[in-house]
């Protein structure tokens, strides 16, 4: 290894740690610089230029790499973030964090940020390689992910840092020196340019740069309605943004978790898309081992970026290593056994299955643990006398991409060796997708799956968590899903409410794999009979009035009114209400070529408990044959 770069990694985790809190200046992939179109006077001055780094992409050799990823996994954990409840400030604060600005506002001001670079620098096209990049990347973004008119290009900026930014509406920006390193290798190379504009890309699609906007216009109403600093605190903490104005414009602060979500949206973009992650991660390694003199300190581009709230490099290198390594912290997480004595899931460390014994892995849903297992357990204790299963639960945190927790569940599995050909999967909710991730892309071997309300094509958790908030302002008007309300919306928090999204990165890469449904067998629930679902949806309308009625009242913030307006208009009750299990619709719960398919009339969270489900499951479990459709019922 050089001298300095083995000088740099053995100082980067104590630099990390003495910068967690404080962040570091990352001129190139942490931070986003916005000038401010007109703000900046003639004479003005241009921030000095920093120099090039002295370590080069051509240094990170394999055993460099090795060691770079050992000191950033030897990094602390994140210290707990605090957050602010969903519903401070009452109706305003709330729809604050609803109501967007719309795609068309984002695309004016990024189109006068833009045009105020090109009066100040020399701006070109990227070039013919770069741009193959991109279009490999876009072909894997979600339409959703980019409503018109928002429009993907590459600009190749003058200046001699590197850089790599966007001012939002699809706009992207690469300094000429950084595209030169990163395409050197052409081996490497277009896998860490892809990661570098994949980056820049998920803080526009996660709409970091949205609302950095939506904040910047807020601020400016607060101001006008005298706000205290308390309630504009909350207001930048409810947005997840921050901006710092200074005479020459304003810059996107963007937070730690941020950088995190764009990081994963950048891992999860380029798998898609066929990239190596692993020569996309020697971005993060290069800039986590680069001299401390060589941080910029001022951006040509505009004022300077206090990043203090971006985590260094090497930090983010770590929690990118535990995502590619199905990595989960915590005893709280990983392979249990059912104590049958106990009737409860204890922690265990044996991966053995005994001569002519078989298992069953139960794996929870999204905002659960296996406690909501416990009743199936019991049930097949009691139906086991001759002990012949071994009960198991796999436990997953409720945040982390689904990926991630399939890749553990891999590892956990990898113990049991042949034997987990015995093996039958129990899923419920995202717990299902665990395990098809197990099977379908990492090729793990089972005997049977079982799928309970799983979201083969995925549930709008956003949608669904508004609806139901907004039962939390005008009522419940007596509709009989107020028990969705707690389970439903605090659902989906984290990357988990990513994956879960219909046409999800997740879900596209998932479908790709090599499935085996005869071996699968669906039970689905449909909560509404066809009466209260006609119901339900004429209640749209009262939904709309109540919360017009209670919007002049208490909306402050008079720029908002408009994004109200647009946003009440479009309040439906979503189909997995009217059409579903109160979160995973019909169709979404079935999944082509599996001809074992239950509905029962049960909600999402109850299914798991329902008395008859339990029973089914639990014979089909003990039964010697493998999984086959219902007697009487047609195959779907």
């Amino acid at each position: 290894m050089p001298e300095n770069l083995s000088v740099h990694c053995r100082q980067g985790c104590g630099r990390a740690r003495r910068r967690l809190a404080a962040g570091a200046v990352l001129a190139a992939i942490l931070s986003s610089v916005l000038p401010l179109a007109g703000s900046r006077p003639d004479d003005a001055p241009v921030a000095a230029s920093s120099p090039t780094p002295t370590v080069q992409f051509a240094d990170l050799t394999p055993a460099v790499c090795r060691e770079i990823d050992e000191q950033a996994l030897a990094c602390p954990a994140d210290p707990p973030t605090a957050r602010d409840g969903p519903f401070f400030g009452g109706l305003a604060g709330w729809i604050a964090s609803r109501a967007p600005l719309a795609a068309e506002e984002e695309v004016r001001r990024a189109e006068q940020a833009a045009a105020e670079l090109e009066t100040r620098f020399t701006i070109t096209a990227a070039p013919e390689a770069a741009q193959a990049v991109l279009a490999t990347l876009l072909a894997e973004v979600p339409p959703r992910l980019r409503p018109p008119p928002i429009e993907f290009s590459l600009s190749v900026i003058d200046v001699p840092q590197w850089l790599a930014f966007t001012p939002g509406g699809g706009r992207l920006f690469i300094s000429r020196p950084y595209l030169a390193a990163l395409l050197d290798d052409p081996e490497r190379g277009p896998a860490r340019l892809a990661f570098v504009l994949a980056h820049e890309i998920g803080h526009i699609c996660r709409l970091h740069t949205r609302r950095a906007y939506q904040l910047l216009v807020l601020e400016d109403a607060a101001r006008d309605e005298a706000l205290d600093e308390v309630e504009r605190a909350r207001l930048r903490r409810l947005l997840a943004a921050s901006i710092r104005k200074t005479r020459e414009g304003i810059a996107l602060l963007y937070s730690k978790e941020q950088d995190y979500e764009a990081d994963l949206f950048a891992i999860h973009l380029c798998r898609n898309a066929g990239f190596d992650l692993e020569a996309g991660l020697d971005v993060l390694r290069l800039w986590a081992v680069r001299d401390e003199g060589e941080s910029a300190t001022d951006s040509p581009t505009g004022p300077v970026v206090q990043a203090r709230h971006a985590p260094p490099a090497l930090v983010r290198l770590k929690h990118l290593r535990h995502e590619l390594d199905g990595v989960l912290n915590g005893e709280s997480f990983g392979l249990f056994r059912f104590d049958r004595l106990a009737g409860e899931f204890v922690r265990t460390t044996d991966r053995s299955l005994p001569a002519g014994r078989r298992g069953v892995v139960l794996i929870h849903g999204m905002g659960s643990s296996l406690a909501k297992f416990v009743p199936l357990a019991r049930a097949l204790d009691e139906l086991d006398t001759a002990e012949r299963l071994v009960l198991l639960g796999f436990q997953y945190p409720g945040d982390a991409s689904l990926a991630r927790a399939a890749r553990a569940l891999t590892r956990e599995m990898a113990a049991f060796g042949d034997d987990a050909r015995r093996l039958d999967f129990v899923g419920h909710s995202a717990g299902g997708l665990v395990f098809r991730w197990y099977a379908e892309i990492e090729g793990g071997e089972f005997r049977q799956a079982i799928f309970e309300g799983t979201p083969h094509g995925g549930s709008d958790l956003a949608r669904l968590r508004e609806y139901l908030e907004v039962q939390q302002f005008v009522g419940d008007l007596r509709l009989g899903f107020r028990e969705a309300i707690e389970n439903v919306a605090a659902d989906g928090d984290g990357q988990i409410g990513h994956d879960l999204q219909p046409d999800s990165l997740f879900l596209r890469f998932l479908d790709r794999g090599q499935r085996d449904a005869t071996r699968y067998a669906i039970f689905r629930g449909h909560r509404f009979d066809g009466r209260r679902a006609v119901l339900l949806r004429s209640s749209t309308a009262a939904l709309r009035s109540a919360l017009r009625r209670a919007s002049p009242e208490n909306l402050r913030l008079g720029p908002l009114q408009e994004q109200t307006d647009r946003w009440i208009d479009r309040i439906k009750v979503p189909p997995e209400i009217h059409n579903g299990d109160l979160a995973v619709t019909l169709d979404s719960a079935a999944l082509p070529g599996v001809s074992r398919i239950e509905t029962v009339p049960a909600s999402h969270h109850k299914l798991q408990q329902d008395p008859a489900v339990i029973a089914a499951v639990a014979a089909m479990v003990l039964s010697d044959e493998i999984i086959a459709p219902p007697a009487g019922v047609p195959e779907e």
